[in-house]
């Protein structure tokens, strides 16, 4: 049987929040202006480096502990210590 992680609120929690590098590709470079800000197209793609991926973790200001970030599948954020682990129910 699956088991499940939950947020606080009941709903599922569905992945981790990832940082990541990535390079969005440059298309139309018009000029730069007097202030000193290119003006610029982006060629509509990203070059990510996934090897540079790492989950993201932050202080909770509640337990003051550093944990991991968690979102569910309403794309809420939690912490890691925030969450309900729930064995699955017999049918």
């Amino acid at each position: 049987m699956v088991k499940q992680l939950l947020s606080p609120k009941g709903t599922v929690i569905t992945g981790t929040k990832e940082r990541l590098i990535g390079q969005a590709l440059i298309g139309t470079v018009r000029g730069i202006g007097d202030n000193g800000i290119v003006d610029f197209d982006y060629s509509g793609g990203t070059e990510v480096d996934w090897n540079s991926q790492e989950t993201c973790r932050n202080r909770n200001p509640i337990t003051k502990m550093i944990c991991r970030v968690f979102i569910d599948d309403d794309g809420e954020e939690w912490f890691e210590d925030q969450l309900i682990f729930r064995e699955p129910e017999d049918d």
